[in-house]
């Protein structure tokens, strides 16, 4: 038989089943008030049948059901509220493990095929919860096969919870402890009897459910450290610690990671020993963090971190005195510096006199963009980093704040490339830059006249006559701007060295903006190599420096 010929039967067989399927229902239309009941059930589950099997037959031909089990498998985890098959785990936020139930469910009730994937996924099942359902919690542990495990856990323990951990002790590897509230003024010492030997352990988190100060809770005692299990887990690498009133007996020299947020007071000075015992951490990550008697330490009183990476100061609240952490940490050249928070530019501005550390003289880099939402600064080195996030700040006392600050944290005169946007951070620009080459002015404003320009947005004309005091050798310069008439503003005596303006603008309404940007106008221009380029409304520069700001939450948990 040939190819045309089993086309063409293929064809007639389909032909044939459409026509049956119509002349059934046909019959059953004209016939069913006659057929007995017993008679009409039988049809009515053969039909069932019927339609169960065309419609899995029919979800079967869609395109995402030839995907190979492999991709499937990917698109279901990319769909979990978790990364890495661990906790997402923000500091200030539980991990979403109702999110991950949700999603399992879901997905494993689509169809035969998703569910048979879904269960021999064993990655898909290693965030496991054991406060809520045991059968859940097992059947969940059974899924993951021999996959290393990530449990959360509510403390005190129920019997169940208390089996299934010591089950399975040897998978895990990240481990939420959650103490309620009603012990979260209690230093549980029976830890050791009630959690297993996790000896495989590799992050640990303990939080308290309650309010950061409440009343009648212990200050942190860091000389009398609680035992949490049996045996040291020698093989943790990051601790993070909410809200706690004790802190854990673990090895802190083998430490890569340690995240403190909120809880009662710690004794800076026994604090500075504690981190001075972590030879091998790399993230510090401090969040309103109440360091009692920081006035007490001398001032040179110093605990070198040689292995740090970066270190995160959050600073949301009055009085924490976190910023005598800069002064009494030495962070190695490479390291990355970010400080948040509504209260870290009148904390750091508190701190005299103000500590230079060795690190930020390689910055070569220097971006600020302010606004009435806040003011942010980012500088950069070959391998070293500055972030400042402070929040809502009104201009007038932002700029007095930050000059002590920005002064003793940024070499203005070691800067090369230089971005401003917007409002007051022309302002910020504190001392002379006789190493920059490049600058780049980002207006905020819209699309006025010329004559307009002086009432309704006067920054750039601001930004160009700080630029001609602080950097007048600049050699090329940018400017994003509604308004191609501000470079009416720029006089040629304030840059002599200017070799190069680019003018990037949106689409123009204005006449005299639209006469500006013509090429006849252009070779008038006053201000010599100067090109104006047309972008998107929504376009603009990209600020982010590379490895400096976080990619999700602020402090990157």
């Amino acid at each position: 038989m040939f190819a045309g010929d089993e086309n063409n039967l293929g064809e007639e067989e389909d032909e044939q089943c459409v026509v049956l399927a119509n002349q059934l229902a046909l019959a059953l239309r004209q016939r069913a008030a006659k057929l007995s009941s017993r008679t009409l059930r039988d049809v009515e589950r053969s039909l069932a049948i019927t339609r169960s099997h065309l419609r899995e037959t029919l979800n079967n031909r869609l395109p995402i059901h030839q995907l190979p089990a492999e991709v499937m498998g990917m698109i279901f985890a990319s769909a979990l509220p978790c990364h890495d098959d661990s906790f997402r785990y923000s500091g200030f936020e539980e991990p979403d493990v109702v999110g991950v139930r949700r999603v399992r469910l879901a997905i494993s009730a689509v169809c035969r095929r998703w569910r048979s994937i879904a269960c021999q996924m064993a990655s898909f099942w290693a965030v496991v919860e054991v406060s809520t359902s045991a059968p859940w919690a097992a059947e969940c542990f059974r899924r993951s096969g021999n996959m290393p495990l990530h449990v959360l856990a509510r403390y005190p323990f129920g019997n169940t919870s208390e089996s299934t951990l010591i089950a399975q002790g040897d998978r895990i590897r990240g481990f939420f402890l959650e103490l309620l509230k009603q012990d979260s003024a209690r230093i549980p010492i029976e830890l050791p009897n009630d959690l297993p030997p996790l000896p495989n352990l590799e992050c640990l988190v303990i939080a308290t459910r309650c309010r950061p100060f409440e009343d009648g809770r212990p200050m942190v005692d860091l000389a009398h450290r609680v035992p949490v299990f049996p045996h040291p887990p020698l093989r943790l690498r990051t601790l993070i610690l909410k809200n706690l009133c004790w802190f854990p007996a673990i090895p802190y020299d083998r430490l890569t990671h340690l995240y403190i947020s909120q809880g009662t007071p710690i004794d800076f000075r026994s604090l500075l020993t504690l981190l001075g015992h972590c030879e091998a951490l790399q993230n510090l990550i401090m969040v309103d963090v109440y360091l009692a008697g920081a006035n007490q330490v001398p001032a040179d009183y110093r605990i070198d971190l040689p292995s740090l990476r970066l270190l995160t100061l959050g600073i949301n609240q009055s009085r924490m005195l976190m910023r005598y952490l800069l002064r009494a940490l030495v962070l190695p050249p490479t390291a990355i510096l970010r400080v948040f928070g509504r209260e870290a530019l009148r904390a750091l501005s508190g701190l005299d006199p103000f500590p230079a550390p060795p690190f930020t003289r390689s910055f070569d880099t220097l971006v600020i963009d302010s606004s009435s939402a806040g003011c942010t600064v980012q500088a950069s080195g070959p391998s070293c980093g500055l972030l400042l996030d402070f929040g809502k700040t009104y201009s007038p006392p932002a700029v007095k704040l930050a000059e002590h600050v920005l002064l003793s944290l940024i070499p203005f005169s070691s800067i090369k490339c230089l971005t401003l946007r917007g409002e007051y951070s022309h302002q910020l620009v504190f001392g002379s830059m006789p190493s920059l080459t490049s600058v780049c002015l980002i207006d905020r404003g819209p699309e006025v006249p010329l004559g307009d320009l002086h009432v309704h947005d006067p920054w750039v004309s601001s930004a160009l006559e700080v630029g001609g005091s602080r950097f007048p050798q600049v050699l090329e310069m940018e400017i994003w701007t509604a308004t191609p008439a501000v470079t009416k503003l720029l006089t040629p005596s304030w840059f002599p060295s200017l070799g190069k303006v680019t003018v990037y603008h949106p689409p123009l309404h204005n006449q005299m903006n639209q006469h500006l940007v013509t090429a006849e106008a252009v070779r008038e221009n006053h201000c010599p190599h100067t090109a104006f380029q047309q972008v998107d409304r929504a376009e603009q520069p990209t600020l982010d420096l590379p490895g400096i700001r976080p990619t999700q939450h602020p402090y990157e948990w």
